[in-house]
């Protein structure tokens, strides 16, 4: 220890003095324990980094200008009652805040988690800062409680980002905040402003069964997801009227609910308490999360629908073995709870002015309805969807039309003198012969003939009888039903032309 100061000796003291002083233990090449334990004082992870600078191996965390955990970190069910200072921090492994209380300051700006960040049930009693943050995997928080402001901005969630059964009751800052999978925020309630601009959407970002909203929600001009492609949004029983999206951006997600079993097996265990009904029992939508062990009480996680879900435990003699959840059943939502997101998010439109997203929602609220109706329905919606986009794109009417005569008339080019002369006659075009090749002038007077017998049928409101030849049907039936398709092709683009320029 030649060459340390006096400083330096010091510091370590005081590091071993702050770890003695705690219920924790810390094993610095495996992991450090502080559950259940309370800091009186400021907790600051750049202190720490000083003061075990001399306790690991070099080119680990005494060489670095930011604190890094390469061991996990337990502080589940902890309390801080001064500042938690983590900024810029590097955890490893896993860092397991889970149930911890931070009665102060709870600062983790520009802190990096590439392993799980486990805050499931914790509480922030004041100001808590994840801006600029990194989390490189699942990003718990379940349960957490925020009483004050809480700040995400441009924080990176590179896998899910879990805030199932979350409460704020302050402003939430989600600015700038990047989202590349799974944005979780079932049961989620927001009791103040929630600013929530994201650079980058989630592929995924589940809102179902969000009602207690103060204000509302905007993420109209937010970032594109990652692939490009329009994030998919769950609003199933969700309060919609406050929850502002741009359909150019999202698009309506319906995923279904899962049903779970309970399976667990024991071995020469001994059950003192249950709270956590396991024989086989069904839950909906119930998710395994994680089990530890304090003392002889081992808990495990459950999460459930249910405002009133809490940590279940039970208490155990010997050794644990094995508990699975097993999929039992999905259950996709109702057509009458997706019909009431698509009204509700279109009365949305409505009253915001949302012209362009109102558009992109109803065609897709007609093509659900008529799937969803079947049989004839089904051909309705192809011939809504593509003649002219379920009334919001009239203009495509007119090139269709073009399109059909242009289509006739190069048919009619084989058949103009049969037609006109043993099917249905137009007398003052006359007949003539198909030409031949290499007399361009006549070819273009057969052209003309032919585009005017054409539109006499196709844009003709009336096919006057006697012009039909006598034993048509019978002689030329094929002829006569092309003819009639071309007709009755006709009058359809004319009735919708009609109703479109008196509509306008």
């Amino acid at each position: 220890m030649r060459g340390m100061g006096i400083k330096s000796y010091f510091a370590i003291i005081v590091g071993i003095l702050i770890i003695t002083s705690t219920s924790g233990h810390c094993k610095l090449s495996s992991f450090c324990d502080f559950r259940d334990t309370t800091f009186t004082g400021p907790v600051d992870a750049d202190y720490w980094q000083r003061s075990w600078r001399f306790g690991f191996p070099a080119g680990k965390i005494g060489l670095s200008d930011k604190i890094r955990f390469y061991f996990s970190m337990l502080f589940n069910n902890a309390t801080f009652d001064s500042a938690a200072k983590f900024s810029s921090a590097s955890f490893n492994s896993t860092a397991n805040f889970s149930d911890a209380t931070f009665n102060s300051l709870a600062e983790f700006s520009d802190a990096t988690f590439d392993s799980t960040a486990d805050y499931f049930s914790a509480n922030f009693k004041s100001t808590t800062d994840f801006s600029l943050a990194n989390f490189h995997s699942t990003a718990d928080f379940m349960y957490t409680t925020f009483d004050s402001t809480a700040d995400f901005s441009m924080a990176n969630f590179y896998s899910t980002a879990d805030f199932r059964n979350a409460t704020f009751d302050v402003t939430a800052f989600f600015l700038e905040t990047r989202f590349v999978s799974i944005a979780d925020f079932r049961f989620a309630e927001f009791r103040d402003r929630v600013l929530f601009k994201p650079n980058t959407l989630p592929e995924f970002l589940d809102m179902r069964h969000v009602t207690q909203i103060a204000k509302p929600i905007d993420m109209t001009y937010s970032g594109k997801a990652r692939s490009g492609e329009r994030c998919k949004i769950a609003l199933t029983k969700a309060d919609v009227s406050k929850i502002w999206i741009n359909m150019e951006l999202f698009e309506v997600w319906f995923p279904a609910d899962t049903s779970y079993r309970a399976s667990c097996i024991w071995h020469d265990t001994t059950i003192k308490s249950t709270y956590l009904p396991i024989n086989n029992n069904r839950f909906l939508e119930y998710e395994y999360k994680t089990m530890y062990a304090i003392g002889d009480t081992m808990f495990v996680r459950v999460h459930t629908p249910s405002f009133d879900s809490q940590l279940y435990k039970f208490e155990y003699d010997t050794l644990y073995s094995k508990c699975d959840m097993i999929v039992d059943t999905t259950i996709s939502p109702s057509y009458d709870d997706q019909l009431a997101v698509y009204e509700g998010v279109l009365k949305q439109f409505e009253n915001r002015g949302r012209k362009e997203s109102y558009e992109i929602l109803d065609k897709e609220y007609r093509h659900f309805v008529n799937r969803h109706k079947g049989g004839i329905y089904k051909g309705i919606d192809w011939f809504q969807s593509l003649w002219w986009g379920y009334g919001y794109n009239p203009e495509r009417v007119f090139g269709i039309t073009l399109g059909l005569w242009l289509l006739f008339t190069i048919i009619n080019l084989k058949f103009y003198r049969c037609l006109n002369e043993n099917v249905y006659a137009v007398s003052f075009l006359g007949s003539r012969r198909r030409p031949i090749f290499g007399r361009p002038k006549t070819w273009m007077r057969y052209l003309l003939q032919t585009l005017a017998y054409t539109a006499v049928v196709f844009f003709g409101l009336k096919m006057s009888l006697d012009k039909f030849r006598k034993g048509i049907i019978k002689d030329h039936p094929v002829l006569f039903s092309y003819l009639m398709i071309v007709y009755v092709s006709g009058l359809v683009c004319f009735g919708f032309i009609v109703n479109i320029i008196f509509t306008k």
